[in-house]
């Protein structure tokens, strides 16, 4: 009977593994969240990679930089718009933030209305102390810094980031709003100028032609020139918004040009070979977080400028590529798949040992009466 187990839990160990590839495509979003966290907790030995300081502002620790915790401007834009769609309850920033909730967003959880409040205005001054004032050609502007490297696309500390540069626009124009308080304006001004700068003098521009300028969510003179494309989006959403609450002329001007470059690139953003999106034009093929946020950016952006070349979200929804394919055959899956993937294989060899135990113990009570 012993051999008879072993070969049973061998086979069951097979069908583990051949049942958990099709498994991970319907289980994708809660694995992977719980992949992030189980590899936080072996490496670290606590499975949250966000903590927040005194005042709430996030600090992020990434497994690739050790167990260290760093502020993040876009981390920081980010949970400041949280903060304030939950201070106002109008969840007017759900396109996006609800895709941050599912993979890698750790908010508290207030009861008091007044502590959304409080939190949000924290992150707006964030950006009001933390930005770094600079002039290039007469234009004064302000950016934030990274204060770690990040060797995929060759960027050494410290760098910027034109998606940063946004969010702190959409945090601090509405603390504005909110407040009546010009500090707020003031800096939003500053932030914006960071897009007439190009990447190769300290800003986050491309200057492919005087009427197309594409904005960088990478941003260094040395670095790769990727073009991601949700840091792109991310821009042109947060001075489309400029534009309107402050009937400001520049950043409208800002975002026609960046409006007319992305009309042309964005069919580049297909996968070739699959049904799929790509992360950035690299050939990074998006993880399933960043497809649906290039789905839902697009929407936005479409639904703000009715440029039916924008309307390519249409297609993109419906893309269906399983998750095994996309990031085990057309690419090297990162740790995060491969332990998505091994908790899938888990779930279903767990239970063919409890079916084990199950059919012992019947055995076993058999043989005892």
């Amino acid at each position: 009977m012993k051999i008879n187990y072993i070969k049973t839990i061998i086979l069951f160990l097979l069908l583990s593994i051949l049942l958990g590839i099709p498994l991970s495509n319907f289980t994708e979003k809660t694995s992977l969240a719980y992949a992030v966290r189980l590899m936080q907790l072996l490496r670290f030995g606590s499975p949250i990679p966000h903590k927040r300081d005194m005042n709430g502002v996030p600090l992020i620790r990434y497994p690739n930089l050790g167990n260290k915790y760093y502020y993040n401007p876009v981390y920081v834009g980010i949970y400041g718009l949280y903060y304030y769609d939950k201070w106002q309850k109008n969840g007017e920033n759900n396109y996006f933030l609800d895709l941050y909730l599912i993979y890698n967003l750790y908010p508290p959880k207030y009861s008091n209305n007044i502590k959304w409040q409080k939190d949000f205005i924290s992150c707006a001054n964030w950006f009001v102390e933390n930005i770094q004032i600079k002039i290039w050609n007469n234009v004064k502007y302000g950016v934030y810094y990274y204060n770690f490297s990040w060797p995929k696309y060759e960027l050494n500390s410290p760098w910027i980031s034109g998606m940063a540069q946004a969010l702190a626009m959409q945090v601090l124009v509405r603390a504005w709003m909110a407040t009546g308080n010009d500090v707020y304006r003031n800096t939003a001004d500053l932030a914006r100028n960071a897009f007439y700068v190009p990447v190769d003098y300290g800003g986050v521009t491309y200057m492919l032609s005087d009427d197309e300028w594409w904005f960088a969510e990478y941003a260094a003179p040395k670095a790769k020139r990727p073009y991601v494309l949700n840091g792109m989006e991310h821009a042109l959403i947060a001075l489309f918004e400029y534009a309107s609450y402050t009937n400001d002329n520049n950043s409208k001007i800002l975002f026609l040009k960046g409006l007319n470059v992305l009309e042309k690139k964005i069919k580049n953003y297909t996968a070739p070979n699959m049904l799929w999106t790509l992360y950035d034009l690299d050939g990074t093929v998006a993880n399933l977080k960043y497809h649906e946020i290039n789905v839902n950016l697009t929407r936005r952006l479409y639904a703000l400028t009715s440029n039916e070349k924008l309307s390519i979200y249409e297609k993109w929804q419906n893309f269906n590529t399983p998750f095994f394919i996309r990031e085990f055959i057309y690419q090297i899956p990162n740790e995060i798949d491969m332990i998505a993937l091994l908790l899938n294989i888990f779930a279903i060899y767990s239970l063919f040992i409890i079916y084990i135990i199950y059919i012992i113990l019947v055995n076993r009570s058999k043989n005892d009466n």
